[in-house]
């Protein structure tokens, strides 16, 4: 995620070696291919991910399907063939692409949710069950541990649904005014 570092032109290897395409380079994008051949796909993102890059594949056809799959995140639009939304890891309902930081974000948010949950149950679980096992704490007191910190981790999850609307919003404006700012200017 970020701004846009840079845009840069560079040739396509798949079609056409003499047409020029506009990769554009973001703080977590390294290379971006546009408008490759059904049969190099698959190949190119085995290809990057043996160099040890982690892939991202954005594709909407049957033939994206395979790249889909092995890419590390498989990213299929709405709208597409159905094979690559069932594929895909994640789908874009709106069809969008300047989404996609928004995407990126979202999840990294969730992934830390699931994290700070799971520290508030494991946390009180088991300083509950080591003082259980020395009789210091009851069944009764421990019991209500466990179910307290369920509690706890439950409204933690809820916690976005309660912050403000209007930041959900604000961050899909920005992943949209970042996404269009660097395609116009690898157009310019």
């Amino acid at each position: 995620m970020g701004n846009i570092k840079s845009a840069a032109k560079r040739e396509n290897k798949y079609e056409n070696e003499k047409e020029q395409k506009t990769e554009i380079t973001a703080e977590s994008v390294s290379r971006m291919f546009v408008e490759a051949a059904w049969n190099g796909k698959l190949e190119e993102v085995k290809s990057l991910q043996q160099r040890g890059y982690r892939v991202a594949f954005i594709g909407d056809g049957i033939n994206d399907s395979p790249a889909l799959a092995h890419a590390d995140i498989g990213i299929a639009v709405k709208g597409g063939a159905d094979v690559a939304q069932d594929t895909a890891h994640v789908v874009l309902l709106n069809g969008d692409l300047a989404h996609i930081p928004l995407a990126i974000q979202l999840a990294r948010e969730a992934v830390d949710l699931i994290h700070e949950n799971w520290n508030i149950i494991a946390v009180p679980n088991t300083v509950a069950l080591a003082l259980a096992c020395f009789g210091v704490l009851g069944p009764g007191a421990a019991t209500l541990l466990s179910n307290g910190s369920a509690i706890l981790a439950t409204g933690n999850s809820l916690r976005p649904l309660w912050s403000n609307g209007a930041g959900l919003q604000s961050k899909a404006r920005r992943a949209r005014s970042i996404t269009t700012s660097a395609t116009e200017r690898a157009m310019a």
